[in-house]
């Protein structure tokens, strides 16, 4: 038994272990400050947008009240109804663009993952080591054992995403 105990011990010794920052690779990457460039600049573009849509809607309905003595009382229902159209359609159209941006969002985000996760394969094979983690999911661990700059490093040398 005591055989069993010691071989198992010696060969989890063997086992090259890495753990890696996959935030902080995005976060001080070239590709990544890129992608959140790019996405900053898409939330401004979108809140552009919906903010001068809002103001117009806000325009027509200072508009409205300041005409409803001096128009009929079906035509400022007419008016109230559009108004009301176009709120709708207002609301709709934040929905819209912000699940557009969420899925944009995901998507770019997936794609930088995808490609780093190649890059972390190809250097546990030039490397041997048998196992990489995150370190979000490690609780204590040697800083020996990060390899999160070394793989920045590779990560600024190979990833380019079209954005």
């Amino acid at each position: 038994l005591f055989f069993v105990f010691a071989s198992n011990k010696s060969t989890l010794a063997e086992i090259n272990i890495s753990f890696i920052d996959v935030d902080y690779i995005y976060s001080n990457s070239k590709i990544g400050k890129k992608i959140d460039n790019q996405l900053k600049s898409e939330k401004k573009k979108i809140n552009d947008e919906l903010t001068g849509y809002q103001k117009n809607i806000q325009d027509e309905k200072e508009k409205l009240i300041n005409q409803k003595k001096i128009i009929s009382d079906e035509e400022f229902k007419s008016k109230t109804v559009d108004l009301e159209k176009k709120i709708k359609k207002y609301n709709k159209l934040i929905s819209d663009n912000n699940n557009s941006f969420i899925k944009y969002k995901k998507e770019i985000k997936r794609l930088f993952l995808k490609k780093l996760m190649n890059i972390v394969r190809e250097y546990a094979e030039v490397n041997s080591v048998q196992l990489i983690l995150n370190k979000k999911d490690i609780i204590i661990g040697q800083n020996s054992m990060d390899i999160s700059n070394e793989i920045l490093e590779l990560v600024n040398k190979k990833i380019n995403i079209k954005l």
